[in-house]
């Protein structure tokens, strides 16, 4: 049997309660689809796969309480020096409140690896050039949320992927959610 973590009980105790919340959620939109339609028509269908994209959303909002109730139990909240990482994953770290160091790969990523070549430089500028107004827009979105939430996504599969060295997919990752922020906003990139 695996040996359990020092601060288990601590997470458990934090995010227990915000997890039974949001699977009692699930469960409520779920029986109010099924129980508004007869079931076998296409309705039925209808109506279970809206509560289910429903219960989705519910449970983007609950995991992302549950990281910054593990936040706050193994490190304490971010202190806002967040130095060395890029626009975009800075204004995400201050949204939810996360520790910088956490995000310290891709600061690093930067430094050694895109600002070393040509073409990374020119990457980088272009970035420094759009990346503050998307921020602005981000923060002032009705849909910030969702955008923060988006972005977070993005971020972790980013920095799963520089931990496995897979640089190249990790500049595209990056560079998709980017696009991806300008076309929202009608930015040229």
């Amino acid at each position: 049997m695996a040996k359990k973590h020092p601060l288990f009980d601590k997470i458990k105790a934090a995010v227990g309660p915000i997890l039974k919340k949001v699977a009692a959620e699930g469960i409520k939109l779920v029986s109010a689809a099924a129980n508004a339609v007869l079931p076998g028509s296409g309705q039925f269908i209808d109506a279970i796969g809206e509560s289910l994209l429903k219960a989705k959303d519910k449970v983007q909002d609950v995991a992302v309480a549950a990281v910054k109730e593990v936040e706050k139990v193994v490190g304490g909240a971010h202190t806002s020096s967040t130095k060395g990482v890029s626009f975009i994953c800075t204004a995400v770290i201050d949204f939810y409140g996360f520790r910088q160091d956490s995000f310290d790969i891709l600061g690093n990523f930067r430094t050694r690896v895109l600002l070393q070549t040509a073409s990374g430089k020119r990457d980088m500028v272009k970035y420094n050039r759009i990346a503050p107004k998307i921020v602005e827009l981000m923060k002032n979105a009705e849909d910030r949320d969702l955008l923060f939430a988006d972005a977070l996504s993005d971020i972790h599969i980013v920095k799963s992927l520089l931990t496995w060295q897979q640089n190249a997919r990790a500049i595209d990752t990056y560079k998709s959610m980017v696009n991806r922020l300008c076309k929202r906003f009608n930015l040229k990139y």
